[in-house]
C-alpha cells in the first residue's frame, strides 16, 4: 500500500519534501479549521515562485502532512491579495 507521501505525489504532483518550502516564504499566509473533529491547517506561500496550498495538522512541535498541491485560483488570488 502507497503511503501518504506516494499517494499525494501521484493525486497532485507535489511530494512533500518540496512543499514544506512554504514555511521558507516570509508572505506566507496561515488559516485554521475545524475537520472531521480536528483543527487542520493551511498554509498558502511561494516555492520556486509557484503558490502552494499546503494542509496540515500540529501536534506540539510536529507537522503532519494532510494534503499539499499547487493552489487553486481562488487561493491564489487570496495570496496576492493578502500581499498586495
Amino acid at each position: 500500500m502507497a503511503d501518504k507521501r506516494e499517494l499525494n505525489l501521484e493525486k497532485h504532483g507535489m511530494d512533500f519534501v518540496g512543499a514544506v518550502k512554504v514555511f521558507d516564504d516570509p508572505s506566507r499566509i496561515e488559516f485554521s479549521s475545524i475537520r472531521k473533529g480536528g483543527k487542520r491547517l493551511q498554509t498558502l506561500g511561494l516555492v520556486h515562485g509557484v503558490v502552494i496550498s499546503l494542509i496540515y495538522t500540529a501536534r506540539k512541535s510536529k507537522k503532519r502532512i494532510i494534503s499539499a498541491k499547487k493552489a487553486s485560483k481562488n487561493e491564489r488570488e487570496t495570496y496576492y491579495e493578502k500581499n498586495a
